[in-house]
């Protein structure tokens, strides 16, 4: 599912689709940039074994020069994902919900970084 998040997102019509980064950002990079990390994976169980739906708990964080360029990158790259259902590869998304938008700014260097969770159901 990682592999299609990263997929998704560099084939989409962003101004920084080669400065997408899983887990950790490079030192110094231009900006803008997104790191996404999977937080968490939960499955269920049914009375016949195992559910094959996952779903899956991933942040991502945008970080920008400006506050205003964080707002504007990061809502767009939540746009591109809520709402989202289809095929990532050969793994089937059966939704993404995007939820808790947040603001900071970083002070070494000083960044600003718009950061947003997504629900990620999908098919294992």
């Amino acid at each position: 599912m990682l592999k299609g998040l990263y997929s998704h997102l560099a084939s989409a019509d962003l101004q920084f689709s080669d400065r997408i980064y899983p887990f950790q950002a490079p030192q110094a990079p231009k900006l803008p940039i997104a790191v996404y990390n999977l937080m968490r994976s939960d499955r269920e169980l049914k009375n016949d074994g195992p559910d094959r739906i996952v779903s899956s708990r991933v942040q991502i964080d945008v970080y920008a020069a400006t506050d205003y360029e964080a707002l504007d990158v990061g809502k767009a790259v939540r746009e591109l994902l809520h709402g989202y259902s289809g095929l990532w590869g050969d793994t089937r998304i059966q939704g993404i919900r995007a939820e808790g938008d947040q603001m900071f700014v970083e002070s070494d260097p000083k960044q600003f970084r718009f950061s947003f969770d997504c629900l990620i159901w999908h098919v294992e």
